[in-house]
């Protein structure tokens, strides 16, 4: 059998063909295959978008809870103080109150005052009636033209304890209210004389100014007559007015 070149242009171009039609079964498999890839593609991210949505709203919702909670903390802190504020505006409305009663009292319940001379610094001396905090009760000396007693010495305190006793706390005229440690008499005189109880004045809690004797405290030791002691100033007590007449 003859092969004439007629044939052969024939068998190459049936090759030429069947490889133009495998490569375009390999592009439409690779395009397949391509599509198939973004299809899991775009699954892979919807799904990664949905476990991501998933975890900030988890995170959201323990922050909020987390933030509720120490609100709800905080509202409770803020509620205790503001009832202990109340608390203690009540008991200074009603020491108020009862301040002014006593002030509003007739003029001879202020007056009927006994008044007894010591010798040595030949001063008057009487207590007010009634117990009253520290400001008071030096604005009730002063209304009898006196002042808190003011303690020069050894003998005028002894004195004070055998007259008036040593069973009762007493204001003096004495503060430190300017300046810490500096303690100054309410009628100017120089101070050069203290009887502190041991261990005072300690100043505690940073609002201890002012100064009362018969200061007995037996588990801090004080249990001598006559000791000092620095105590804040709304806390009642008896006076000693002193006046030089």
């Amino acid at each position: 059998m003859i092969i004439t070149k007629s044939v052969l242009n024939m068998v190459a171009y049936s090759i030429v063909l069947v490889l133009i039609l495998l490569m375009g079964l390999a592009l439409l498999k690779a395009k397949g295959d391509n599509a198939d890839s973004l299809v899991s593609a775009e699954k892979l991210a919807q799904t990664n978008k949905i476990r991501l949505d998933e975890i900030e709203n988890a995170v959201e919702e323990k922050v909020d809870t987390a933030v509720s909670a120490k609100m709800a903390q905080l509202n409770r802190s803020f509620e205790e103080k503001l009832s202990l504020l109340r608390a203690q505006d009540i008991k200074h409305q009603q020491q108020l109150i009862d301040l002014q009663r006593k002030i509003d009292a007739p003029a001879q319940s202020q007056k009927g005052l006994t008044w007894v001379v010591n010798p040595e610094t030949r001063h008057s001396y009487a207590l007010i009636p009634f117990a009253l905090p520290w400001h008071a009760a030096k604005a009730f000396a002063e209304s009898e033209k006196g002042h808190l007693v003011v303690i020069n010495d050894k003998g005028e305190n002894e004195w004070l304890v055998q007259t008036f006793g040593a069973d009762t706390e007493y204001w003096a005229g004495l503060t430190d209210e300017a300046e810490e440690g500096k303690w100054k008499a309410v009628n100017g005189e120089p101070v050069e004389y203290f009887n502190w109880a041991p261990g005072e004045p300690d100043n505690y809690r940073k609002n201890q100014h002012y100064v009362m004797i018969n200061a007995k405290a037996p588990h801090l030791n004080h249990t001598a007559a006559g000791r000092w002691n620095d105590v804040p100033a709304n806390e009642p007590r008896i006076g000693i007015i002193e006046r030089p007449f």
